[in-house]
């Protein structure tokens, strides 16, 4: 067993001699790792060459970062193929944070822009329900007995001349008249004239 160690001296520890053999190493079999990289199906499908390049690319990055630990007596571009898988994984995860980021933003903006809607109909309710109020403020107690009978509760008009003792007909007629009423008042507060 000592004598195989003997054969076989440690890969050298200088790391800017590894670093540009590795990177020599690199350069020579560019190629034949990028033939590689496309046979595992990487470059197959969607895929176009730009991405091809930037998977080269990270995985040259990861090569050289670990360029001290290249044993030489070993065949370089196994080696090289070993980095593949973990920088897909890395890339997978960075692209998954990426589309969490995305879609958490995107849910703030939903919610941002929910919140401005809702701010704007609230405020739009308030100033209707407050032109609402003038208009009936307006109107006489029997105009407005009228409106909240018939518009707030619900009541038929046929019910409703039930219960004052009219023909339905007048009943419309008086429906009619104070539509008509607030309607015009709307028209001056609108103009400014309320």
């Amino acid at each position: 067993m000592a004598s195989e160690s003997m054969q076989h001296p440690p890969p050298q520890k200088s790391t800017s001699g590894a670093l540009s053999r590795v990177s020599g190493l690199l350069q020579k079999h560019h190629d034949e790792i990028r033939h590689g990289v496309t046979a595992m199906g990487i470059g197959a499908g969607r895929q176009n060459g730009s991405k091809i390049d930037e998977l080269l690319s990270d995985i040259s990055q990861q090569v050289l970062q670990r360029s001290a630990k290249y044993d030489p007596t070993r065949r370089f571009i196994p080696w090289v193929m070993g980095f593949v898988p973990y920088v897909l994984k890395q890339r997978a995860r960075t692209h998954r944070q990426e589309r969490h980021q995305a879609a958490t933003i995107t849910d703030l903006n939903i919610s941002v822009d929910q919140m401005l809607v809702d701010r704007r109909k609230r405020k739009e309710t308030v100033e209707t329900q407050e032109v609402l109020e003038l208009c009936l403020s307006q109107l006489s107690e029997d105009e407005r007995l009228l409106v909240e009978s018939y518009f707030v509760n619900g009541l038929e008009s046929a019910e409703l001349a039930q219960r004052l003792k009219i023909s339905e007909g007048a009943m419309r007629v008086r429906l009619h008249r104070v539509r008509q009423r607030l309607r015009e008042i709307g028209r001056r507060i609108e103009g400014g004239a309320a």
